[in-house]
């Protein structure tokens, strides 16, 4: 969405500065009348110079984003970003420190470094990439159900017997 924006906003200021793009607009049959400016609001998918113009912008776009560097290249195809995976792991002297365990390409797999492998990266395995569900269901004893049981219905007739004393007695003062 930023980049969107990004090169929306830039082709936009580009069409209000630069008289000669409004000339091609006006050629390319977009525009009514040759003298005013072209406005994002004359816009028509049939437009070849807005198309070009936001690519170019697009093309040009390079901001530091949540996953890396976000840059595009002449087709507007996302350029290959390497990116560095670390670890904290424990040290011979029993510190925890950051240590690089691989480069990963957003066109290539994991490529460990510095005699790293799958087992010493992640000996229980790679981990899940998401939130762990663990459904765990939690049983009672049946002795105590029992009991329970038996405690519940021993108080229903309680208040069943004290209701009936009541009703019965009732106009007793």
């Amino acid at each position: 969405m930023w980049t969107l924006a990004l090169a929306l906003n830039n082709t936009i200021t580009e069409f209000e500065t630069n008289i000669s793009l409004s000339d091609l607009a006006y050629e390319a049959g977009n525009m009514p009348n040759r003298n005013e400016t072209f406005r994002m609001e004359n816009f028509t998918y049939q437009n070849d110079v807005v198309m070009e113009t936001m690519f170019k912008h697009l093309e040009d776009t390079d901001f530091l984003g949540v996953s890396g560097d976000v840059t595009f290249n002449e087709v507007g195809i996302r350029r290959v970003t390497q990116y560095l995976i670390l670890q904290f792991r424990k040290n011979s002297s029993k510190r925890i420190v950051n240590e690089e365990i691989g480069v990963w390409s957003t066109n290539a797999s994991l490529v460990y470094t510095k005699n790293s492998t799958e087992e010493t990266t992640w000996p229980f395995g790679i981990p899940y990439d998401g939130v762990s569900v663990v459904i765990v269901i939690n049983t009672v004893h049946a002795s105590l159900t029992s009991i329970m049981i038996i405690f519940s219905t021993v108080g229903i007739l309680f208040s069943v017997a004290c209701l009936v004393f009541n009703f019965y007695f009732r106009n007793q003062t």
